[in-house]
């Protein structure tokens, strides 16, 4: 059902609910972490269980919102660094917080080596039990990861490449549940040979989509516009905390 947008909140109610909800928000930037208030899953960076020589070249994610869901589509490139042929499992991870099952049931995956789709296979799907509290407002899993795992041959110093169609329902954030969020967890950028040569990640929506973006973490490391946003690191190794995280209010706040 499509929610009404006529009503325009005035610039009063805005300064009271960002007063409201200030030391949210400071814990979130302060700590980049998911937020216990969170209910969201997210697509992970590429990762591998093998020990090879294979350095991620290039690595491109698009978000793109709508009102209810999010599409995230990844390019990767990737070179066999030795003289002799590699085959190994790529996985292609998602994971959770707090999500609810209406959100692990609506994830659709699908995926693509050199321009062709390729079949995966589930190798696991493990959550965690919520507490007794949580449970009880709908939260299925305190904790959720699945792995799908994509067969990949590559020919001594051959390039190659994969793209990755991911789309799930958008995550809630915030103890009021207005805040919407978007994750992606780079951790898997330290499975491969070296550091990946340049990582991309972009955020595009409509502008009648978002009343205001209210963090782009890390701090200071992205450029947000109107209708995007946008990371950009070379030779890239995922830090401690490795998810970018970012959170809107909708036009519907």
């Amino acid at each position: 059902m499509r929610i009404a947008t006529s009503w325009k909140p005035t610039g009063a109610s805005i300064r009271l609910h960002h007063r409201m909800l200030t030391p949210i928000i400071a814990a979130l930037a302060l700590g980049q972490t998911i937020p216990a208030t969170a209910s969201v899953v997210f697509p992970c960076f590429p990762e591998t269980p093998e020990d090879q020589p294979v350095r991620f070249l290039t690595h491109s994610v698009t978000f793109k919102l709508t009102e209810k869901g999010v599409d995230m589509e990844s390019l990767s490139t990737f070179k066999n660094l030795s003289d002799k042929p590699i085959s190994f499992q790529m996985l292609l991870p998602t994971r959770g917080a707090h999500c609810r099952k209406s959100q692990v049931d609506a994830l659709v995956l699908s995926a693509y080596l050199d321009k062709g789709l390729v079949p995966w296979t589930t190798l696991s799907e493990v959550h965690k039990e919520p507490s007794s509290a949580r449970k009880a407002s709908g939260i299925w899993a305190a904790t959720y990861e699945l792995l799908n795992a994509v067969p990949v041959t590559i020919k001594p110093k051959q390039t190659r490449s994969m793209r990755v169609k991911w789309s799930a329902p958008i995550g809630i954030a915030g103890m009021d549940g207005l805040q919407r969020m978007v994750i992606y967890d780079t951790a898997g950028a330290a499975n491969w040979d070296g550091t990946v040569g340049q990582v991309n990640v972009a955020i595009q929506y409509k502008t009648n989509l978002i009343l205001q973006v209210f963090a782009a973490l890390p701090d200071k490391q992205w450029q947000v516009g109107t209708n995007g946003a946008f990371f950009k690191k070379y030779d890239y190794s995922p830090p401690k905390k490795p998810h970018l995280i970012f959170t809107y209010y909708p036009q519907q706040f």
